[in-house]
């Protein structure tokens, strides 16, 4: 395999473009070599290009960086049958939610409660969800790491704000910023969590 990447860069580097990313990681643990053509930034490029809406040309971006942050979460909408507000919101999440699949890789998840009372126990998720919900329907969107170990310390609710668990999370106050709920207003909201995420990361 050296060989080839040695003597035939290309041909891994179209190979590598049509790649999966747990297959790339893969190929990328194979050599040095193979690992340099994996971490090209133009590969990302196409990848980025590939698996997400088009995105503003720029010579300076870093474009494993973009990718990351466009797979690096899960976005939850929870919502419950006997909460008037939620089939009509619902039916909009539907096309904002097809919409956002088109441009992130995010983990999408729903959890539709039968009554307001109920626990995310019954409904097999971590106990450390039921902290974050105070209402319905709401979005939640968390560090793809905080949900894969169920630590859940950290994370972003849609009309409440960002959040810290291991603090006494309380409500925000009311001049804090306001989304619209559409495409336009959670898309917005994402990059401002990404960029709190990141901000609270480097603290």
């Amino acid at each position: 395999m050296e060989d080839l990447a040695d003597k035939c860069p290309e041909i891994l580097f179209r190979v590598a473009q049509f790649l999966d990313l747990r297959s790339l990681l893969s190929l990328s643990l194979t050599c040095k070599m193979i690992n340099s053509i994996c971490d090209d930034n133009y590969l990302w490029k196409r990848l980025v290009r590939r698996d997400f809406a088009a995105l503003e040309e720029n010579k300076d971006r870093i474009w494993k960086e973009i990718y990351q942050e466009r797979s690096a979460y899960v976005l939850i909408f929870i919502t419950s049958k006997d909460c008037i507000h939620c089939p009509h919101v619902e039916r909009k999440w539907l096309l904002v939610e097809d919409w956002l699949r088109k441009k992130y890789k995010f983990r999408f998840v729903t959890l539709k409660f039968k009554t307001c009372c109920d626990k995310v126990i019954d409904y097999g998720f971590d106990q450390k969800l039921q902290l974050w919900i105070h209402w319905f329907p709401s979005w939640i969107l968390f560090p793809i790491q905080e949900w894969k170990t169920g630590q859940l310390s950290i994370g972003n609710r849609f009309m409440a704000g960002f959040s810290k668990i291991d603090n006494v999370v309380s409500y925000p106050p009311s001049d804090r910023k306001q989304y619209e709920r559409n495409n336009a207003g959670v898309d917005e909201w994402i990059q401002d969590s990404i960029s709190t995420f990141k901000h609270n990361s480097e603290k």
